[in-house]
């Protein structure tokens, strides 16, 4: 095996903090005399070329002079869906035609690069006075086991300096390794910044540190799987055997085929994928799962269950998450690695949950959710099997719902709650229905904590 090289790349001027240097020194005792190289897999996200400008200005075109009209039309004359507004409904109509028409690299383009998310965070008042300490970025190079990401450590007061510092990863009260949605295809870590700081902000107001650690791993159709599950297992492993964290305060959470992933790593360490190096790691104490993307399959026809009921309820309209088969592990799947990406078909991949999963585990679901049947017969199954899973439903919430309401691009009528988030000084509260979905994942984070540290008194 290579001998692995780590170097870390701060987006802005260095931190003045020690935390680089002592991750540093657990890595290598050698100072190289050259800079180190940057293992960067998605790079180019987002990089705007006039081609992809003017496809996006066709596309708009297109939605604002024929679709639109041709759907007001309908309305106009009742023959609209009866099940939507005319504002669902033109919403929904422009979620297909850029998902299902839009070439990838104008998606990509479309959601914006990750330095831009970056900048929506360090340069507003909460957290511009601190935006050289937040985003530590982690590139291990190690052949084929190479690995990206950053650490997005939460702040606490200093008494020497009067002003805040970054918490140690290892000496914080949890770890938390985290693994985006979009579906193998779509953002970066950068893109959920926003989600992690204020989940983050809440577990620390409630009196436990927190480190988290983003994995930036690779996107379809760029690399095939399972080079996402040998990132992410590598990250793990950077954690368990080179910071030394132990299992007691490691947890793993992802949302959407974030989550997926998460499973896929967890049945890596229980059972090891053929291809991917065993690093003998211990399985986590905690597993927080938000929307898991369960199967790599297109929905039933036709439309059956929580598919029909919510059908035009959900974030995603069913017409997209039919074509997730096809942007994601449809894509980068080989035949043969079903076992470590789909998890509804059990008869196909049998496994024993009670030995997968940690001690503690949490799945959010929303009530609007198309997918909604697929999660709470996959909870089922591994309480069957012995797992403990804690399943929270929360009705009139769809897909997602924690992190997309924290994506500053997404639906205008969320952008109220994120400015008044990020305009809030660093060492002032903000109120519990200040991005609500993302505050009730804090507070399990919060129990889960809560409760382990009983079961050490």
């Amino acid at each position: 095996m290579l001998r692995p090289v780590i170097s870390f790349h701060i987006p802005t001027k260095p931190p003045r903090i020690e935390i680089a240097e002592s991750i540093i020194s657990k890595v290598t005792d050698d100072e190289p005399e050259e800079e180190d190289p940057i293992f960067e897999p998605n790079k180019d996200y987002g990089k705007s070329t006039f081609r992809m400008k003017a496809y996006l200005g066709l596309m708009a075109t297109h939605i604002a002079v024929v679709k639109t009209p041709l759907l007001a039309f309908k309305y106009l004359i009742g023959r609209g869906n009866p099940e939507l507004t005319f504002k669902t409904a033109w919403r929904r109509m422009v979620n297909v035609t850029l998902f299902n028409k839009a070439p990838l690299p104008t998606l990509r383009h479309f959601t914006r690069p990750a330095s831009h998310h970056q900048d929506v965070v360090t340069t507003s008042p909460r957290y511009a006075p601190i935006k050289s300490q937040l985003f530590q970025a982690v590139s291990v190079i190690n052949g084929p086991d190479s690995f990206s990401g950053h650490w997005l450590t939460s702040v606490a007061p200093s008494h020497r300096s009067g002003g805040q510092v970054p918490i140690d990863p290892t000496e914080a009260d949890l770890v938390l390794l985290y693994l985006h949605g979009g579906g193998y295809t779509l953002y970066t870590p950068a893109h959920m910044s926003l989600f992690l700081l204020r989940l983050s902000s809440h577990v620390l107001a409630r009196g436990f540190s927190i480190a988290i650690f983003a994995v930036d791993y690779s996107l379809s159709p760029d690399v095939a799987f399972p080079t996402q599950l040998r990132q992410a297992a590598a990250a793990y492993a950077h954690l368990t055997e080179t910071l030394d964290i132990p299992a007691a305060n490691l947890g793993i959470m992802g949302d959407s085929t974030g989550a997926n992933l998460a499973l896929s790593l967890l049945s890596h360490i229980n059972t090891p994928h053929p291809e991917i190096p065993v690093y003998g790691s211990p399985r986590p104490s905690w597993a927080w799962l938000i929307s898991p993307v369960l199967t790599t399959v297109s929905p039933p026809t036709p439309l059956t269950g929580s598919w029909a009921r919510n059908k035009y309820k959900d974030t995603l309209p069913f017409e997209d998450i039919s074509q997730l088969g096809h942007t994601g592990h449809a894509l980068a799947a080989p035949e043969g690695d079903a076992r470590f990406v789909d998890f509804v078909r059990a008869g196909e991949a049998p496994r024993q949950w009670g030995d997968i999963l940690p001690a503690s585990n949490y799945v959010w679901a929303g009530g609007n959710e198309c997918m909604l049947d697929d999660i709470e017969a996959w909870v089922g199954e591994a309480r069957a099997q012995g797992a403990k899973v804690d399943l929270e439903v929360k009705e009139g919430m769809d897909h997602d719902r924690p992190v997309l309401e924290t994506m500053p691009d997404q639906r205008a009528w969320k952008g109220k709650e994120v400015r008044e988030f990020l305009e809030t000084g660093l060492g002032q509260m903000v109120g519990r229905d200040v991005l609500r979905a993302t505050v009730g994942v804090a507070e399990k984070v919060v129990a889960d904590l809560e409760e382990s540290e009983k079961e050490y008194e």
